[in-house]
Order: structure tokens, then C-alpha cells, then sequence
């Protein structure tokens, strides 16, 4: 319900103190499902039906994991570079959270012969972000040397992931 009267509320998405620069993400399908769909072991997935959201229908589509989850390299990348080469001002790029990728708003078709378990592909999805983040950090040219990033060692790792 709207207000028609103060205080009026709204969300804010970002930072109004750093001024930055992204590509509105015009070239993308979906705002989340392209990037889970550039992971290594998933594919896009035609649903039965659209989700209704915001009192519409949207697109039929969603995620399919059918192999190992990892990250070899993203199309994203390219557009965020793309992005940091025309502005002056630091490049964003949006990343969707790992829990995008499951059971949101129906649950993720898995390959049960790849993850028969869910633990294992929790810790595969926590390691593809890890080298996803880390892949955006490499991309970024910051002129002094320095970038704002989340040092990659001190994300912690799930209990039963691998040692990297």
C-alpha cells in the first residue's frame, strides 16, 4: 500500500557515498538466472509454467544442475570489464547470492547420480562463488593498486568442503 502522506519509505540498493558504474545489466536475460547459468554443471531449464511474481506470470525458466558445480570462467567477466574500461567511476557487477540456485520458488531439479547428497553440493556451490568473486577481483584494474573486496581466505569454507 502506497503512503500518501509522511514519512515516505524506500529502499536503497548500493551506496550513495561511492558513486559507481554498471552496465544496467541490459544485456541479460534474467538478472540471477545468467550468471547460475555460466556455472560449470548447470544448465537453463524449461519449467512446466512461469512463477507468478508481482502479479505477473514470468518466464518459464529456471536452473537444472546435471553435473559437477564449479566455476571455469564467465561470461560476466567480459562484461564487467567491459564496463570498467568506459567509466572513470568503479564498475559494479551484480551477482546473485548462492541460495538463488536452490529451491527458490520450486525446488532445483539435481542430478541425484552427481549429488545423491545435498552436503557435497552445498560445498561445491560455496566453492564455485569463491572462485567467481575471486575471478571478479582479478578482473578489477583499481589505478592505486587496491580493490574493495572481500579477502577471498577469509570467506569461510562449509565444514565439508576440500581444502583449495
Amino acid at each position: 500500500m502506497k503512503r500518501a502522506k509522511p514519512p515516505f519509505r524506500a529502499d536503497h540498493v548500493g551506496s550513495l557515498l561511492r558513486p559507481a558504474a554498471l552496465d544496467g545489466e541490459f544485456r541479460r536475460s534474467w538478472w540471477h538466472l545468467d550468471f547460475l547459468w555460466g556455472l560449470d554443471g548447470v544448465e537453463r531449464h524449461v519449467m512446466d509454467t512461469g512463477i507468478a511474481f508481482a502479479g505477473v506470470t514470468t518466464r518459464n525458466e529456471g536452473v537444472r544442475v546435471t553435473g559437477k558445480l564449479g566455476f571455469s570462467g564467465h561470461p560476466m567477466i567480459e562484461h564487467f570489464k567491459f564496463v570498467q574500461a568506459h567509466t572513470k567511476r568503479t564498475p559494479k557487477i551484480t551477482i546473485p547470492a548462492p541460495s538463488a540456485i536452490y529451491g527458490r520458488p520450486v525446488m532445483t531439479p539435481i542430478d541425484k547420480a552427481v549429488y545423491p547428497e545435498l552436503d557435497r553440493f552445498f560445498a561445491d556451490l560455496g566453492q564455485a562463488y569463491r572462485k567467481a568473486v575471486r575471478a571478479f577481483a582479478d578482473a578489477a584494474t583499481i589505478p592505486n593498486g587496491s580493490a574493495s573486496f572481500t579477502a577471498i581466505s577469509s570467506i569461510p569454507r562449509c565444514p565439508t568442503s576440500p581444502p583449495t
